[in-house]
């Protein structure tokens, strides 16, 4: 009876031990796993703090034949920001970057810049520091009609809505919806020319 607790009491103490060490190894693993998934979330954190990020307002606009705006960048990091280029593009939920980059090299989009939409315009901004960039409706219509063509309708069609991207030279992008004013300013912008000349 005697040697029948004995063993009763060896085998609970030694299934105590078993589980005592098994949890051991299973906190060890969950202590390995939380120090590497802290590990990576500090070089990712590390990698987005280095990287310039804009912001972009629409400072003013002009109420006039060829619809005026201004259009305020501004570097919010401590870091230099590189604009490669500054383009008109379809605004999209999805599928932002399946537009093929020939398709923004035939017009400029920038007032009193010459320079197509797929050459690279190489503007810095400090950090703390911002950059003017002026539009109108009649420096956007071109490339407006690269993706609705609104000069040779067929039939009636819904204006399609839009946005202007600035991308960085690190791949970032920065998206502001164009002002809805200049949707008709757009479409104004064809008559000009003949409104001029009466």
């Amino acid at each position: 009876m005697v040697n029948t607790e004995t063993s009763t009491k060896s085998a609970v103490r030694y299934s105590y031990i078993i589980m005592e060490s098994s949890m051991i190894e299973i906190l060890t693993m969950l202590g390995s796993w939380v120090s590497g998934i802290g590990a990576v979330s500090a070089v990712i954190y590390a990698m987005k703090a280095n990287q310039p990020k804009l912001n972009a307002t629409v400072s003013s606009t002009v109420f006039n034949d060829e619809g005026d705006f201004t259009l305020d960048v501004f570097n919010n990091k401590a870091i230099t920001a590189h604009i490669s280029h500054v383009r008109l593009t379809p605004k999209r939920i999805f599928f932002r970057n399946t537009i093929h980059p020939t398709k923004f090299s035939r017009h400029s989009i920038i007032k009193s810049n010459q320079k197509r939409q797929s050459e690279r315009l190489n503007i810095e901004i400090e950090p703390g520091a911002y950059k003017q960039f002026n539009f109108s409706g009649q420096s956007l219509l071109n490339a407006y009609c690269d993706f609705c063509n609104i000069s040779k309708p067929e039939k009636m069609i819904r204006m399609v809505k839009a946005e202007i991207v600035i991308y960085l030279t690190n791949g970032s992008k920065c998206q502001i919806a164009l002002p809805k004013s200049q949707y008709q300013k757009i479409k104004n912008a064809m008559f000009i020319p003949t409104y001029r000349s009466l």
